[in-house]
Protein backbone atom coordinates (compact mmCIF):
# COMPACT_ATOMS: atom_id res chain seq x y z
CA UNK A 1 0.00 0.00 0.00
CA UNK A 2 2.87 2.35 1.19
CA UNK A 3 4.64 1.66 -2.50
CA UNK A 4 1.52 2.56 -4.32
CA UNK A 5 1.02 5.93 -2.79
CA UNK A 6 4.88 6.22 -3.12
CA UNK A 7 4.70 5.26 -6.79
CA UNK A 8 1.55 7.67 -7.05
CA UNK A 9 3.45 10.91 -5.51
CA UNK A 10 6.27 9.96 -8.12
CA UNK A 11 4.42 10.15 -11.15
CA UNK A 12 2.47 13.71 -9.36
CA UNK A 13 6.25 15.44 -8.90
CA UNK A 14 7.02 13.74 -12.26
CA UNK A 15 4.42 14.92 -14.19
CA UNK A 16 4.68 18.63 -12.32
CA UNK A 17 8.20 18.86 -13.28
CA UNK A 18 8.12 17.08 -16.56
CA UNK A 19 8.79 19.00 -19.91
CA UNK A 20 6.22 17.95 -21.92
CA UNK A 21 5.80 19.42 -25.61
CA UNK A 22 3.92 18.52 -28.44
CA UNK A 23 5.61 16.71 -31.30
CA UNK A 24 7.20 14.65 -28.93
CA UNK A 25 7.59 11.11 -29.12
CA UNK A 26 5.74 8.36 -27.25
CA UNK A 27 9.32 7.71 -26.07
CA UNK A 28 9.93 10.69 -25.22
CA UNK A 29 7.18 10.92 -23.16
CA UNK A 30 7.01 7.95 -20.73
CA UNK A 31 10.63 9.16 -20.35
CA UNK A 32 9.78 11.87 -18.91
CA UNK A 33 6.46 11.18 -17.63
CA UNK A 34 6.75 7.23 -16.88
CA UNK A 35 4.14 4.45 -16.97
CA UNK A 36 0.61 6.15 -17.11
CA UNK A 37 -2.09 5.09 -14.99
CA UNK A 38 -4.15 3.70 -18.13
CA UNK A 39 -3.74 3.95 -21.55
CA UNK A 40 -7.09 3.62 -24.42
CA UNK A 41 -6.58 3.26 -28.12
CA UNK A 42 -9.14 5.08 -30.03
CA UNK A 43 -8.71 3.91 -33.71
CA UNK A 44 -5.11 5.26 -34.98
CA UNK A 45 -4.92 7.69 -31.41
CA UNK A 46 -3.69 6.79 -28.07
CA UNK A 47 -4.77 8.14 -24.99
CA UNK A 48 -2.63 8.23 -21.86
CA UNK A 49 -4.03 9.13 -18.60
CA UNK A 50 -2.07 10.11 -15.54
CA UNK A 51 -2.57 11.00 -12.02
CA UNK A 52 -3.80 14.44 -11.24
CA UNK A 53 -6.67 14.49 -14.30
CA UNK A 54 -3.55 14.45 -16.97
CA UNK A 55 -4.60 13.62 -19.97
CA UNK A 56 -2.27 13.14 -23.30
CA UNK A 57 -3.02 12.06 -26.58
CA UNK A 58 -0.94 10.54 -29.13
CA UNK A 59 -1.39 10.23 -32.87
CA UNK A 60 1.08 8.91 -34.89
CA UNK A 61 3.53 8.47 -32.57
CA UNK A 62 3.24 12.24 -31.73
CA UNK A 63 2.17 14.22 -28.77
CA UNK A 64 -0.89 15.90 -30.25
CA UNK A 65 -3.07 16.70 -27.28
CA UNK A 66 -2.04 17.94 -23.63
CA UNK A 67 -4.53 18.47 -21.03
CA UNK A 68 -4.06 18.97 -17.22
CA UNK A 69 -0.29 19.98 -17.86
CA UNK A 70 0.14 24.20 -18.23
CA UNK A 71 2.61 24.23 -21.01
CA UNK A 72 2.77 28.25 -21.31
CA UNK A 73 5.55 28.27 -19.26
CA UNK A 74 7.38 25.34 -20.76
CA UNK A 75 6.93 26.78 -24.08
CA UNK A 76 8.28 30.30 -23.23
CA UNK A 77 11.02 29.39 -21.41
CA UNK A 78 12.17 26.63 -24.27
CA UNK A 79 11.31 28.63 -26.95
CA UNK A 80 14.00 30.29 -28.66
CA UNK A 81 13.59 34.02 -28.36
CA UNK A 82 13.26 35.20 -32.16
CA UNK A 83 16.04 38.15 -33.03
CA UNK A 84 14.88 41.50 -33.39
CA UNK A 85 14.34 43.02 -37.11
CA UNK A 86 17.13 44.49 -37.95
CA UNK A 87 16.04 48.22 -38.49
CA UNK A 88 16.09 49.20 -42.06
CA UNK A 89 19.12 51.53 -42.70
CA UNK A 90 18.41 55.24 -44.31
CA UNK A 91 19.77 55.81 -47.59
CA UNK A 92 23.02 57.39 -47.38
CA UNK A 93 23.32 60.37 -49.48
CA UNK A 94 25.05 60.57 -51.78
CA UNK A 95 28.43 62.61 -51.84
CA UNK A 96 28.82 65.69 -53.23
CA UNK A 97 32.17 66.99 -54.43
CA UNK A 98 33.26 70.67 -53.23
CA UNK A 99 32.47 72.26 -56.12
CA UNK A 100 28.52 70.65 -56.13
CA UNK A 101 28.40 71.49 -52.25
CA UNK A 102 29.56 75.38 -52.86
CA UNK A 103 26.90 75.45 -55.95
CA UNK A 104 24.22 73.81 -53.47
CA UNK A 105 25.47 76.92 -50.63
CA UNK A 106 25.03 79.72 -53.63
CA UNK A 107 22.15 78.76 -54.59
CA UNK A 108 20.69 78.41 -51.05
CA UNK A 109 21.45 81.98 -50.36
CA UNK A 110 20.40 83.31 -53.60
CA UNK A 111 16.78 81.76 -52.69
CA UNK A 112 16.71 83.62 -49.09
CA UNK A 113 18.29 86.92 -50.47
CA UNK A 114 15.09 86.54 -53.01
CA UNK A 115 12.95 85.44 -50.34
CA UNK A 116 14.13 88.67 -48.15
CA UNK A 117 13.56 91.41 -50.59
CA UNK A 118 10.07 90.01 -51.83
CA UNK A 119 8.97 90.04 -48.00
CA UNK A 120 10.53 93.48 -47.89
CA UNK A 121 8.75 94.78 -50.86
CA UNK A 122 5.77 93.28 -49.85
CA UNK A 123 5.91 95.48 -46.55
CA UNK A 124 6.98 98.44 -48.45
CA UNK A 125 3.71 98.06 -50.84
CA UNK A 126 1.33 97.55 -47.74
CA UNK A 127 2.70 100.45 -45.64
CA UNK A 128 2.68 102.92 -48.83
CA UNK A 129 -1.11 101.68 -49.41
CA UNK A 130 -1.73 102.57 -45.87
CA UNK A 131 -0.11 106.01 -45.74
CA UNK A 132 -2.38 106.63 -49.46
CA UNK A 133 -5.38 105.68 -47.74
CA UNK A 134 -4.83 108.24 -44.65
CA UNK A 135 -3.54 110.81 -46.89
CA UNK A 136 -7.02 110.42 -49.04
CA UNK A 137 -9.04 110.56 -46.02
CA UNK A 138 -7.06 113.55 -44.73
CA UNK A 139 -6.87 115.69 -47.87
CA UNK A 140 -10.90 114.91 -48.88
CA UNK A 141 -11.62 116.85 -45.77
CA UNK A 142 -9.89 119.35 -46.59
CA UNK A 143 -10.05 122.35 -49.60
CA UNK A 144 -6.91 122.67 -51.54
CA UNK A 145 -4.47 125.30 -50.35
CA UNK A 146 -4.31 127.96 -52.55
CA UNK A 147 -0.74 127.94 -54.67
CA UNK A 148 1.19 131.49 -55.22
CA UNK A 149 1.86 133.25 -58.19
CA UNK A 150 4.52 135.46 -58.99
CA UNK A 151 2.42 136.72 -61.87
CA UNK A 152 -0.31 136.99 -60.37
CA UNK A 153 1.05 138.65 -57.66
CA UNK A 154 2.43 141.19 -59.71
CA UNK A 155 -0.45 141.74 -61.80
CA UNK A 156 -1.96 142.66 -58.75
CA UNK A 157 0.10 145.04 -56.83
CA UNK A 158 0.00 147.30 -60.64
CA UNK A 159 -3.60 147.17 -60.70
CA UNK A 160 -3.89 147.86 -56.79
CA UNK A 161 -1.25 150.94 -57.87
CA UNK A 162 -3.39 152.14 -60.70
CA UNK A 163 -6.95 151.95 -59.05
CA UNK A 164 -5.21 153.92 -55.35
CA UNK A 165 -3.90 156.43 -58.01
CA UNK A 166 -7.40 156.47 -59.45
CA UNK A 167 -9.21 156.90 -56.68
CA UNK A 168 -6.51 159.30 -54.75
CA UNK A 169 -7.64 161.51 -57.99
CA UNK A 170 -10.99 161.42 -57.97
CA UNK A 171 -11.04 162.02 -54.07
CA UNK A 172 -8.59 164.83 -53.94
CA UNK A 173 -10.75 165.96 -57.02
CA UNK A 174 -14.24 165.56 -54.83
CA UNK A 175 -12.86 167.44 -51.71
CA UNK A 176 -10.90 170.04 -53.48
CA UNK A 177 -7.46 168.82 -52.57
CA UNK A 178 -4.52 170.64 -53.89
CA UNK A 179 -2.29 167.50 -54.76
CA UNK A 180 -0.38 167.42 -57.92
CA UNK A 181 0.51 163.84 -59.64
CA UNK A 182 3.94 163.18 -58.81
CA UNK A 183 2.27 163.29 -54.74
CA UNK A 184 -0.63 161.05 -55.62
CA UNK A 185 1.46 158.80 -57.31
CA UNK A 186 3.88 158.51 -54.24
CA UNK A 187 0.99 158.20 -51.93
CA UNK A 188 -0.86 155.40 -54.16
CA UNK A 189 2.87 153.45 -54.18
CA UNK A 190 3.59 153.78 -50.24
CA UNK A 191 -0.19 152.14 -50.13
CA UNK A 192 0.64 149.70 -52.66
CA UNK A 193 4.34 148.73 -51.14
CA UNK A 194 3.51 148.24 -47.69
CA UNK A 195 0.17 146.21 -48.48
CA UNK A 196 2.48 143.75 -50.58
CA UNK A 197 5.28 143.44 -47.77
CA UNK A 198 2.54 143.43 -45.13
CA UNK A 199 1.43 140.31 -47.52
CA UNK A 200 4.05 138.26 -48.49
CA UNK A 201 5.49 138.58 -44.43
CA UNK A 202 1.98 136.81 -44.06
CA UNK A 203 1.91 134.06 -46.63
CA UNK A 204 5.49 133.15 -46.06
CA UNK A 205 6.23 133.75 -41.98
CA UNK A 206 2.91 132.97 -41.29
CA UNK A 207 1.85 130.66 -43.80
CA UNK A 208 -1.45 132.65 -44.40
CA UNK A 209 -3.34 133.79 -47.86
CA UNK A 210 -5.43 136.26 -46.83
CA UNK A 211 -5.02 138.85 -43.28
CA UNK A 212 -8.61 140.14 -43.35
CA UNK A 213 -7.88 143.90 -44.41
CA UNK A 214 -5.25 143.79 -41.86
CA UNK A 215 -2.67 144.70 -44.93
CA UNK A 216 -5.38 147.81 -45.79
CA UNK A 217 -5.22 149.56 -41.94
CA UNK A 218 -1.78 149.38 -41.94
CA UNK A 219 -1.39 150.81 -45.28
CA UNK A 220 -4.21 153.39 -44.55
CA UNK A 221 -2.22 154.51 -41.29
CA UNK A 222 1.05 154.98 -43.64
CA UNK A 223 -0.98 156.53 -46.49
CA UNK A 224 -2.34 159.62 -44.31
CA UNK A 225 0.93 160.33 -43.03
CA UNK A 226 2.39 160.63 -46.72
CA UNK A 227 -1.12 162.55 -48.09
CA UNK A 228 -0.03 164.68 -45.44
CA UNK A 229 3.33 165.79 -46.88
CA UNK A 230 2.51 165.41 -50.23
CA UNK A 231 -0.13 168.06 -50.17
CA UNK A 232 -0.17 171.79 -50.04
CA UNK A 233 -1.80 172.45 -46.82
CA UNK A 234 -0.24 169.31 -45.37
CA UNK A 235 -3.40 168.91 -42.82
CA UNK A 236 -3.80 165.81 -40.89
CA UNK A 237 -8.01 165.88 -41.38
CA UNK A 238 -7.91 166.59 -45.10
CA UNK A 239 -5.45 163.47 -45.64
CA UNK A 240 -7.41 161.40 -43.04
CA UNK A 241 -10.37 162.07 -45.11
CA UNK A 242 -8.68 161.56 -48.72
CA UNK A 243 -7.38 158.28 -47.26
CA UNK A 244 -10.67 156.76 -45.82
CA UNK A 245 -12.70 157.85 -49.07
CA UNK A 246 -9.80 156.31 -51.58
CA UNK A 247 -10.14 152.97 -49.08
CA UNK A 248 -13.64 152.54 -49.73
CA UNK A 249 -13.25 153.04 -53.52
CA UNK A 250 -10.30 151.19 -54.08
CA UNK A 251 -11.77 147.80 -51.45
CA UNK A 252 -14.77 148.35 -53.40
CA UNK A 253 -14.35 148.65 -57.25
CA UNK A 254 -10.22 146.81 -56.83
CA UNK A 255 -11.83 143.49 -55.12
CA UNK A 256 -14.51 142.95 -58.44
CA UNK A 257 -12.10 144.20 -60.83
CA UNK A 258 -8.86 141.59 -59.10
CA UNK A 259 -11.10 138.59 -59.09
CA UNK A 260 -12.14 139.03 -62.58
CA UNK A 261 -8.79 139.85 -64.11
CA UNK A 262 -6.58 136.65 -61.56
CA UNK A 263 -9.86 134.20 -63.11
CA UNK A 264 -8.91 135.48 -66.18
CA UNK A 265 -5.05 134.50 -66.21
CA UNK A 266 -5.96 130.81 -64.61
Amino acid sequence: MLRHWLAVLFLLLASAGAAVRYDMSKAELLQELGKPVSALVRGDREVLIYPNNVRIEIEQGKVVVVKGLDLAAQEAGSAPVAAPAEEKAAPEEPKLTPEELKARAEAEAKLEKELAEADAKGRAEMEKAITDLENLGESADLPPEPSFSVTGFLTELFVKWVLMLAALKLTCKYWGADVDWSGLMIAAAADTGVRAVIGVIGYVVLEMFTLLYADEAIAAIVLVMVLRKVSTNQSLQQAVTITMTSKVFSIVVGSFLTVLILNALH
